[in-house]
């Protein structure tokens, strides 16, 4: 009969076997295997954390000494291996137990098991601790921390790293004044007895570092005694904000705020109310945007704008009135100084188109002289009223009929080259069809031109 294995690797002797080597064979049982059962001590040292699929190994060998077979182990890396490692213990049928430190490099945890790896059926040993490990080695093995379930009556002295302290009187406090991230005040449901402590993330939590706690409901109570807030300078929040007050100036009265009626953005500056009262005679640098009652605003010369701005007037000479403008019959542009109105009423005195402003009756209508264009394409200008083409067919773009309601054109060619609008928008003197021509291709050819809003009218030519 050959020999058989013992669940410890012991090697069994069959009957009339090993003649004159059965001593061998006990010493070796005894000396190597049942000595390390009971005492023995292997640090395993690794140098990989290995994976779930692939992990380290702590064999329990058949009939010779083994690391797996020896009671205490001490798991080692001599630096950090980046990760959690993973210890599996062999063969799956192995059922014992171990007394087991973690002694990882780098603060890394050992996850140990037995057969393929189910999270549910391994053990995570955090590193520095130690645990008693038990291997059940059945048909789907599991490795449990023996002292994760105890029972017992009593225990003494002190549980300095006490999981679960159920009838525990006393427990150490330190004072921490230093940390700066958010600690949950803890409290129990009865003012008697054995009771579990609770805490809660989501509704209160306090800040060693800086004193703050944090009640997320909010707290209940008058502060009868307080006497100052904090006050933090924001400049920075670009939502609105509320500003406070109390009903009177004394006692201690709530705080209100009217969302509709005053409010406030720190990183602008902008505080807005639906009226303001007083003759706001010390204000300065006010930017109104409806001044209902101001009596200067700030003016600001600008000679440079090419967009088209509105003249503003009142209704009346005295009173707080709104100013007006209207954007269809006076407009102005500062860059040119075109004044533009659909007409202007009363006497016109001095002497329009002059540099220097004359006074008395008006007595000349200063016009731009001819202009000569010899090219073969021109644009007409805003000064532009004669126009002499001289040796070269042209083109010309006239200015936007709608935008020159009234304005007058002359144009006449001196050599025998044609002049043509570049769109259609010239209406001859016996049609009413907008066409392009303007001048026939003969000396001496000329043509008033006059807007009506949307072509440009013939009135005489030759």
């Amino acid at each position: 009969m050959s020999s058989t294995y013992s669940n410890l690797g012991i090697e069994l002797i069959g009957t009339g076997e090993q003649a004159g080597t059965w001593g061998t064979t006990t010493n070796s049982n005894f000396s190597s295997i049942i000595d390390n059962a009971i005492v023995g001590y292997v640090k395993v040292t690794l140098t990989t954390a290995g994976t779930s699929g692939s992990p380290n190994t702590l064999n329990v060998a058949s009939g010779s000494a083994s690391d797996g077979q020896k009671r205490i182990v001490e798991v080692y890396s001599a630096s950090d291996l980046g990760a959690t490692c993973f210890l599996q213990i062999t063969p799956a049928t192995f059922a014992g137990y171990y007394i087991i430190r973690n002694s990882l490099a780098g603060s890394r945890s050992v996850r140990i098991f037995q057969g393929s790896y189910v999270a549910g059926n391994s053990v995570l040993l955090v590193s520095g601790y130690d645990a008693i490990i038990r291997c059940d080695g059945a048909g789907t093995p599991k490795v449990t921390n023996i002292l994760n379930n105890i029972q017992g009556t009593t225990f003494s002295g002190l549980a300095a790293t006490a999981t679960t302290a159920t009838n525990a009187t006393n427990a150490a406090i330190t004072n921490d004044n230093a940390t700066a991230v958010a600690v949950y005040p803890t409290w129990v449901t009865a003012n008697t007895g054995n009771l579990p402590l609770y805490a809660t993330s989501a509704k209160l939590s306090f800040v060693p570092s800086t004193g703050v706690l944090t009640a997320f409901g909010g707290f209940n109570g008058t502060a009868t005694a307080a006497t100052a807030l904090t006050v933090a300078n924001d400049i920075s929040t670009s939502s609105t904000v509320y500003p406070t007050w109390a009903t009177t100036d004394v006692g201690n009265v709530p705080q209100y705020v009217s969302t509709t009626a005053l409010t406030f953005v720190p990183s602008t500056g902008v505080l807005t109310a639906t009226a303001f009262s007083g003759d706001g005679s010390s204000l300065v640098n006010v930017n109104a945007t409806n001044a209902v009652n101001t009596t200067y605003t700030t003016i600001t010369d600008n000679v440079s704008s090419s967009s088209t701005v509105y003249p503003t007037w009142v209704s009346a000479n005295t009173g707080n009135l709104p100013q007006t403008v209207s954007s269809t019959k006076l407009t102005f542009v500062p860059s040119t100084g075109v004044l533009t109105a659909t007409e202007f009423a009363g006497a016109l005195n001095g002497t329009v188109g002059a540099t220097t402003p004359a006074s008395g009756a008006f007595t000349t209508l200063a016009l731009s002289a001819p202009s000569s264009v010899n090219a073969s394409t021109y644009s007409v200008a805003t000064t532009d009223v004669s126009l002499r083409f001289t040796t070269t067919n042209c083109t010309v773009t006239l200015p936007a009929a709608a935008s020159y309601t009234g304005r007058i054109l002359y144009l006449n060619t001196i050599t025998a080259n044609s002049v043509t609008s570049a769109s259609s928008n010239v209406i001859p003197l016996g049609s009413n069809t907008a066409g392009t021509a303007i001048l026939a291709a003969t000396a001496g050819k000329f043509a008033m031109l006059q807007s009506n809003g949307t072509n440009w009218i013939t009135m005489m030519a030759n």
